[in-house]
């Protein structure tokens, strides 16, 4: 990486330059200002902020998992808080369970996770049975028999 004297930056040097270039650019100091503290030129600047920012979006958690291992302790936690009630019947073993049963709906929706739902809705498609034999329309029939829910309005 070469600086405005044309030498190249160490690893060490490299590293410590890319941190204060992105340290400065937080600062709003334009690439040219930074090229000047940090002695080096301004395309030297440019790639390290690339680089910089390249790394610490690496490094940066996920948030799913965050969000998820978020939940999951306050689902320990609230094990842990009914382990400890010694009255069964206590109003807070039900606030308690709630809120571990809302952190589980939050990890399922969070992951993806969803109960099939039963579907009520109603088909509008028009179907030409004039292609269709006199066999095939019974057949037809008798599966919309088997599978037919009347409407209850």
């Amino acid at each position: 990486m070469p600086n405005p004297n044309g030498k190249k930056l160490t690893p060490a040097e490299h590293a410590e330059k890319a941190h204060r270039a992105y340290e400065l650019s937080l600062q709003r100091w334009s690439n040219r200002e930074i090229a000047r503290e940090l002695d080096v030129s301004t395309t030297t600047v440019t790639m390290l902020l690339k680089e910089e920012r390249l790394t610490r979006r690496k490094e940066r958690p996920d948030p799913t998992e965050d969000a998820l291992a978020q939940y999951d302790a306050i689902i320990r936690h609230g094990w842990e808080v009914l382990k400890q009630i010694f009255n069964p019947s206590s109003y807070t073993v039900p606030a308690v369970l709630n809120a571990i049963a809302n952190a589980q709906k939050e990890k399922d929706r969070i992951a993806g996770v969803r109960a099939p739902v039963e579907w009520k809705g109603v088909l509008e498609k028009q179907i030409d049975f004039s292609e269709f034999s006199e066999e095939e329309i019974k057949t037809f029939e008798a599966l919309l028999d088997r599978v037919y829910v009347p409407n209850e309005n």
